[in-house]
């Protein structure tokens, strides 16, 4: 383990410290944050300075500090990331704060391990946030990684919508708020804060490993101060067209989308191909991505081909972002998720649980959660058969939720067939979109 503190060599910047701590107070009072509250701590030097400013707002407002509680989740990636959850845990009850380590056994990936740890994090602190009634998790994102998301992006030849970079507040899983209250703090600022506080924090090896996409990007900009700043004001006004196109395709969708409970669209081309195309992309991009249970928006090129073939005279489907799409005639088309790469999963009882990005479920009961797969309609008769038959439009019956339980039990959720105990289901895609029309 690398920890660092920085010893002081100049004089202490009084106003530096002042400054920091009036803004951070003045974003939490914004973002109407309010107790019990939850955060993410790592131990590196942004999620550290959360912590002690966060301890600095609770003194001064006179906050209870046992209603703050700081999360720290261990990936089991590193071998000193026991020990490391451990000092967390310290310096967190040293402040008064609750402490929880939330352990990932995901395994390692093969491909994408920034990208699946980090799904993994959210996942972890959004579930135990919805378990123990906190409706607020902030998390210690900086301008500079602002400026790091955004030049990915740029790099990648996002659109508008894509550049727009990270929200302030934005809904995370499980209906929990993700806060932000240190975007216009510099990762160099926060240090330097808590080398006045005498503060320690962690310095994460994999901060350095060039194998990374960010820490590429985080090199490229060093010292392109000039670079950094055109970077940042392009996602300060790209953030502004996105949230407008995104509050357009949700009205678009709320006519055009009839979206069911259990994971699927019927799309009316009519009223869809009467927006702007533009506007048009934009909603198929949203309501793809949930339906697909897709991480990240599909990419222009991809989209663009298949809103041509739903839009043209003749409309035909094809498959993008994990959905699937079925023309069913020229004035409507059906959109659900793909029967493949579907995992399965455990569910522990009464704990809230995320399944393929697209449902987020609490079990009264210990399960197993995964797809329906097209040869298991065997296994039920009669009338249960035909209520999973009808439960969703054939095309999509393959990504159908069952749940098994321990004692061999099958249920069907949607379908209403072999239910036990209490079980509660939301389908993620609705709160992308607000109230659209349920089936």
């Amino acid at each position: 383990m690398s920890r660092a503190s920085g010893p002081q060599t100049t004089a202490p910047d009084l106003s530096l410290a002042e400054g920091v701590e009036r803004n951070f107070a003045k974003r939490l009072l914004l973002f109407s944050v309010g107790t019990p509250l939850a955060l993410a701590v790592s131990g590196g030097g942004d999620s550290v300075a959360l912590m002690h400013l966060t301890a600095a707002w609770v003194k001064a407002a006179g906050i209870d500090p046992a209603s703050i509680f700081v999360l720290t989740v261990d990936h089991g990636l590193r071998p000193e990331a026991e020990k490391e959850v451990a000092h967390v845990g310290a310096w967190a009850r040293g402040l008064g704060f609750s402490h929880q380590a939330l352990a990932w056994k995901g395994g390692t990936p093969t491909s994408g391990l920034q990208e699946k740890a980090r799904n993994a994090r959210r996942e972890l602190m959004c579930g135990w946030c919805r378990d123990h009634g906190v409706g607020d998790l902030l998390v210690g994102h900086t301008a500079d990684d602002q400026i790091e998301t955004v030049g990915m992006r740029l790099v990648k030849a996002s659109g508008t919508a894509g550049l727009g970079g990270m929200k302030d507040v934005g809904e995370g899983l499980y209906g929990v708020r993700i806060c932000r209250p240190l975007l216009g703090e510099t990762r160099q600022g926060l240090r330097d804060w808590l080398r006045l506080q005498g503060r320690e924090w962690i310095e994460d090896p994999s901060n350095e490993d060039t194998s990374f996409e960010r820490v590429q990007m985080r090199q490229a900009l060093a010292g392109q101060d000039a670079a950094a700043a055109d970077v940042t004001q392009l996602a300060d006004i790209a953030l502004d067209g996105r949230e407008a196109l995104d509050k357009a395709a949700d009205l678009l969708l709320q006519d055009a989308a009839q979206l069911h409970a259990a994971g699927w669209a019927e799309l009316d081309l009519e009223v869809f191909a009467s927006a702007p195309r533009s506007l048009g992309e934009h909603a198929l991009s949203r309501v793809l991505a949930a339906l697909g249970g897709a991480a990240y928006p599909p990419n222009r090129q991809s989209l663009a081909r298949v809103y041509d073939g739903l839009t043209g005279s003749n409309p035909v489907g094809g498959t993008l972002a994990g959905s699937l799409i079925v023309a069913k005639s020229r004035k409507s088309a059906l959109l659900g998720r793909e029967a493949r790469n579907i995992s399965s999963q455990a569910l522990t009882a009464q704990q809230w649980e995320m399944w393929d990005h697209r449902f987020e479920i609490r079990s009264g009961r210990h399960a197993r959660v995964r797809a329906l797969a097209h040869s298991e309609l065997e296994v039920f008769s009669g009338v249960d058969r035909e209520r999973v038959k009808a439960a969703v439009p054939a095309a999509f019956r393959g990504s159908l939720m069952v749940l098994e339980y321990e004692d061999g039990q099958l249920a069907v959720p949607h379908a209403g067939v072999g239910l036990v105990g209490d079980l509660e289901i939301i389908f993620r895609g609705f709160r992308p979109f607000g109230a659209l029309g349920l089936g």
